[in-house]
């Protein structure tokens, strides 16, 4: 479709972790599409995206579908094309809609595999409370989980598997019941009871997760339907979404495979459908001998429209996404299936492109050389910002122009191979500035504030609430520096782990240390990739009046898509940093009072500011060191 568009490639699969082999998670292929469009820079670019499971809320809520949509959105020349799912004939689906006291029953097939165990996942209103129940296939055991509470599926006193029943879901607030069989356990047919204790609502809405086509486990029993079978991360608003069709058979509709909509919230899915049966591509397969073979599948089609939009943007680079799909919907064949089979219809890559170079002749604001400068990216963040600083803002300005120092970066390079900075400059969005303080009136008896503040630093967790976060070792030979007198260049690891749940970890390097302050820079290592922000954080002590001050100050920006829509969807980083550092107060107060001394904690400050303002406001060289002035 576009053969002199250049092409990037990121394979998303670690064979060697093997926790690591699968299609892809929210964190991989996020930073997957960040690298592909900060590799594009301004040239416009689409990316097509032809994976997916069938657990998760199908709603459009996952932090990678929120990802890719604020992708998109971000800049125009920006385009993503996901394959629908050849899911619709494979039995993982079921819906029903209880009344209060009623139950559905349902059977879950499991077939035995060696490798990895099964999924189950079921998805209802926050309004509603439903008990579950799960019977062995031998009918010896059965676990029951309230709403909010966990459970080991037991056995003959064996545990085989989890099964919880979450809350409202933090992106959604919807409740969320998960069954995790373990690989050694019992395949067979497992019975799921669902019964409606509170019901307002009572839709409900069941998918086994994928697996494989020999082993793939199904579900079978009143309520299954192949309708609402469209893959996990293809629910979102912002990607085009793709069926297949037969074109061999041009009077024939869509595929049999083809997934299909609606979305759990209702939405109509896939948007269009393409040739997906038959097609002759490329061959991977290199041992064959044969440059080309046919494949049937969404992920055929999708990425002919991948290469339909190349096109597009050739005659017309400023197009934005919503460009894009209006485009290629209002210009699509209807056919006589419906939506939830064929979204608007069939493509026609000739209209398309013509309708695109119709546009070439608009205005559209191609994106600037930073996007993270825009105040519109701001506005887009949902994150609330002053615009313009206060005069006390001169507080962080060594912070914010501080960039990682010669001797540090060299002992960085030694210790921690391929580590690389990620300075505030970098980032997204608006910049965070915050400052977490102790007034100490006396210290401890025999303490010093020296003692103290490198206390803190070789004993960071004591000081920290963590239940989600956690410093320690990144490597045995950073962890020897960090321990030393003179930690700068160490790299030291974070363990993120927000609702129990390891989304994602960062590295930071003790950039600075003298005696009254050190600072953390954030860094990208191999084994963490990037910080979840950009930026420098000081932890120091300073006189002030006739007392000490014990204080953390951080400046610091998101650093790709993925942050930015943690940040929406459950205020991670900005708010859970906020928690972080009110702990720290908390615990160095309850340390120094424990010792005989006395303190209080300060008023945290913290705020958002523009970037474009601040970095107006404090321009100039990039300090190789940042010296302490409390606000």
């Amino acid at each position: 479709m576009a053969p002199d568009a250049e092409l990037v490639f990121v394979h998303l699969s670690q064979p060697q972790r093997p926790d690591l082999h699968s299609l892809g998670d929210s964190v991989r292929l996020l930073e997957a599409l960040d690298f592909i469009f900060r590799y594009a820079d301004q040239q416009p670019c689409v990316v097509s995206l032809s994976i997916g499971s069938h657990g998760g809320p199908h709603d459009g809520t996952t932090l990678a579908e929120r990802g890719f949509d604020a992708a998109v959105a971000a800049a125009p020349g920006r385009a993503i094309c996901q394959s629908a799912g050849n899911y619709r004939n494979s039995r993982h689906h079921a819906r029903r809609r209880l009344s209060a006291g009623e139950t559905w029953a349902l059977t879950w097939e499991t077939a035995h595999d060696p490798r990895r165990g099964d999924e189950l996942e079921v998805w209802y209103p926050g309004s509603d409370e439903l008990g579950v129940e799960l019977t062995a296939p031998d009918r010896s055991s059965q676990t029951r989980v309230g709403l909010g509470g966990e459970e080991s599926i037991q056995i003959r006193n064996r545990v085989v598997g989890r099964l919880y029943h979450r809350s409202h879901d933090p992106n959604n607030g919807d409740h969320h019941i998960d069954i995790f069989l373990y690989r050694d356990a019992p395949h067979g047919e497992w019975q799921v009871r669902l019964t409606g204790r509170r019901v307002q609502d009572g839709r409900v809405q069941v998918w086994a997760e994928r697996k494989g086509a020999a082993v793939q486990s199904r579900l079978e029993g009143p309520g299954t339907t192949r309708r609402g079978t469209v893959g996990t991360i293809a629910t979102g608003r912002g990607s085009l979404v793709v069926g297949a069709y037969d074109s061999h058979h041009p009077a024939s509709g869509p595929a049999p495979f083809s997934s299909m909509g609606p979305t759990r919230d209702g939405r109509a899915k896939p948007d269009v459908v393409a040739p997906g049966v038959e097609v002759l591509a490329a061959s991977s397969n290199w041992r064959t001998g044969n440059n080309n073979e046919r494949k049937s599948g969404t992920s055929m089609a999708a990425p002919m429209v991948a290469g339909l939009v190349a096109c597009m943007f050739e005659a017309s680079p400023g197009l934005s996404m919503n460009d894009i799909r209006r485009l290629i919907t209002t210009n699509a064949q209807a056919g006589r299936a419906g939506q939830q089979r064929i979204g608007r219809g069939r493509v026609r890559p000739e209209r398309s492109v013509s309708a695109a170079a119709n546009m070439r002749s608009t205005t559209i604001r191609r994106r600037p050389e930073n996007t993270s400068t825009e105040p519109e990216t701001e506005r887009l963040l949902h994150i609330p910002t002053t615009t313009v600083p206060p005069d006390g803002l001169a507080a962080w300005q060594d912070l914010i122009r501080f960039v990682l120092p010669r001797p540090a970066a060299a002992v960085l390079r030694r210790t921690t191979t391929g580590a690389r900075p990620h300075p505030i400059g970098a980032g997204w969005g608006p910049i965070n500035l915050d400052f977490y303080g102790v007034e100490v009136q006396r210290l401890p008896p025999s303490v010093t504030a020296a003692w103290l503040l490198q206390h803190m630093r070789l004993n960071l967790n004591q000081f920290l609430d963590t239940t989600n976060t956690r410093f320690g070792p990144y490597n045995s030979a950073s962890w020897r520096v960090w321990t030393s007198p003179r930690p700068v260049g160490a790299a030291v690891h974070i363990d993120f782990s927000p609702f129990g749940l390891n989304v994602d970890d960062g590295t930071v390097v003790c950039s600075q240390s003298e005696t009254d302050n050190w600072i953390f820079s954030t860094i990208w290592t191999p084994r963490d990739g990037n910080h979840p922000v950009s930026g420098n954080r000081m932890f120091g002590f300073s006189q002030r009046g006739g007392s000490l001050v014990f204080f953390t100050m951080g400046a610091d920006r998101l650093t790709t898509a993925l942050d930015w829509s943690a940040e929406r969807a459950l205020g991670l980083p900005f708010r859970a940093a906020d928690a972080l550092w009110r702990s720290f107060q908390a615990r160095l107060v309850g340390d120094i009072r424990r010792r005989g001394g006395a303190a209080h904690g300060l008023q945290p400050l913290s705020n958002r500011y523009s970037w474009p303002v601040v970095r107006r406001l404090h321009a100039g060289p990039s300090p190789r060191s940042a010296t302490i002035r409390l606000p």
